[in-house]
This record gives structure tokens, sequence and C-alpha cells, in this order.
């Protein structure tokens, strides 16, 4: 019932694509939909995945930890050892 009521806020193919990662355990589903992103950010505790904006994601992913934490992004659990 719980993921129906967050799913509820999404239509179409936002909801579906949601879904899908979800259900694919993805860690990261990456968008450049501004209303998508705002209303997952809305739901963030709800969701299963992180939403981001691909060009925020990217910059994240490429700054050191220190940098991270400083900036208080926190971190994302993804490995990007094939970037190496």
């Amino acid at each position: 019932m719980g993921r129906e009521i967050v799913f509820s806020h999404l239509v179409g193919f936002d909801a579906v694509h949601l879904a899908c990662a979800e259900s694919g355990k993805a860690d990261v589903f990456l968008t450049t939909d501004d209303r998508l992103l705002k209303l997952a950010k809305r739901l963030a505790k709800k969701l299963h995945v992180t939403v981001e904006n691909p060009l925020d994601w990217m910059n994240i992913q490429m700054m050191t930890p220190q940098q991270i934490r400083a900036a208080g992004l926190g971190c994302f659990p993804v490995n990007l050892a094939w970037l190496e």
C-alpha cells in the first residue's frame, strides 16, 4: 500500500520509470525533468532510489570525499571504477 501512495503522486511515464528504477534496485535515477526532480525531492524519504540531475550528480561524483563532506552533500553509493 505504501508504494502505491508514493507513486500516486507521479503520473504516466514518470511513475513507470521510477518504479522500474526501484524494482531494479538502481542506486541513482538521473533525469533532467525539473518537475520530477522537485517531486522526488519532496518524496525522497519514501523513495528507495536517489533522483538527481545528471550534471549535478556527475559534479558530485568528481568531488573528493572531503569536498563532499564540506558541502554537506553526503555520498552516493555508486561505483564509478569504470571511469578510471
